[in-house]
């Protein structure tokens, strides 16, 4: 009786704190999550560095802190620059939108674009929208810590990035070592679950980030349009290209029929912006980059990467964009190793 108790104590600690270990882990879940999927993706910049020797020891070790550094810099460049853009605009503009005046000033510029007896509406419902993230962001950027806690963030990021790129192959090894070499089932779904990060991480994250670089390229050459216009149609671009059925076309085709139909002098940036877009931003993407990066069986249905990408956040917050189509993901390698891989999962559960 006594070595029950003592066995239903140590199955409560142990619950316990692996249970304190998830609260605590669950704030950072969604950094965590983003540091895999950038690890994931430069993976292969890594064993470029390392001359394909993946094994630990200084020379991975320094080709993994390059590839970080490679990636970290501009990044970090970026945000500065797009942050200090951003304040600067806020404190010009940010007494027009709470008075008002700037929704004002929106709906007499759609309407003056020909949008007609939608642009009241479209201008007050835009209006609201960005005098609400701006109300967000004055808060947030107000906080006296708010610097410190982005800082410390960011260099979490890039410090799990470099561990989960470092230790990455060795708990891979790890894992495949302690699977017996019978259990059939649990090394299908290894290899299904991999590609499902790939199709995921490499084959529309990656595609998408690349799709917004060229954008930028693009729309900078063409428009010249304030940095912080030309950051929200590069945001932009990203969503749609990452969402498929969407694509990046559900951008370049209305902004070049509207500078075509409706600006002044619009005609010709009209026509090059679609020409950029069809080859660019269509075409050398569909044809060429996407085909180099993904495997034919490491795709996931779009349904379930939309319904990942808009119902994860209403779940999860904002991490949920990420963790949505994943966990829809990694649903269905599980469903279809089911259907294609049934027998060794019969098998499985005879011998349990």
């Amino acid at each position: 009786m006594a070595i029950h108790r003592w066995r239903f104590v140590g199955i409560f600690i142990l619950l316990a704190i692996l249970g304190g270990a998830a609260m605590v882990m669950w704030n950072f879940i969604g950094l965590l999550l983003v540091s895999f999927a950038m690890a994931y993706i430069i993976y292969p910049l890594a064993g470029y560095f390392s001359g394909g020797n993946r094994k630990a020891g200084r020379k991975y070790l320094t080709a993994c802190l390059s590839s970080v550094l490679l990636v970290a810099l501009p990044v970090i460049y970026i945000m500065i620059y797009s942050l200090n853009v951003i304040l600067q605009w806020l404190i010009e503009n940010f007494g027009m939108i709470q008075s008002g005046s700037f929704t004002e000033g929106l709906k007499s510029g759609l309407d003056s674009a020909g949008f007609g007896v939608v642009s009241e509406r479209l201008g007050s419902e835009l209006g609201r929208l960005i005098s609400s993230a701006t109300d967000a962001l004055w808060t947030q950027v107000t906080q006296p810590t708010w610097f410190l806690e982005t800082s410390i963030s960011l260099a979490l990021f890039f410090v799990a990035t470099f561990y989960f790129l470092y230790e990455g192959p060795r708990l891979m090894e790890l894992i495949k070592k302690h699977i017996p070499t019978r259990e059939k089932f649990l090394h299908e779904l290894m290899s299904t679950i991999d590609k499902i990060f790939y199709g995921l991480f490499i084959g529309h994250l990656l595609t998408s980030v690349i799709i917004a670089g060229l954008a930028a390229v693009g729309f900078w050459a063409i428009l010249r349009p304030p940095l912080i216009t030309l950051g929200f149609l590069v945001g932009m671009m990203f969503v749609v290209s990452f969402l498929p059925l969407i694509g990046p076309w559900l951008m370049y085709v209305p902004m070049g029929l509207w500078y075509m139909a409706l600006l002044p002098g619009g005609t010709m940036p009209g026509i090059l912006i679609l020409i950029y877009g069809s080859l660019m931003l269509t075409i050398v993407p569909d044809f060429y980059i996407r085909p180099k990066l993904v495997r034919r069986d490491a795709d996931i249905h779009p349904l379930l990467i939309l319904l990942g990408f808009f119902g994860g956040p209403f779940v999860m917050g904002f991490k949920g964009i990420i963790i949505g189509p994943l966990v829809l993901g990694l649903a269905q390698a599980i469903v279809m190793l089911y259907i294609e891989k049934r027998h060794i999962l019969e098998d499985l559960f005879k011998r349990l």
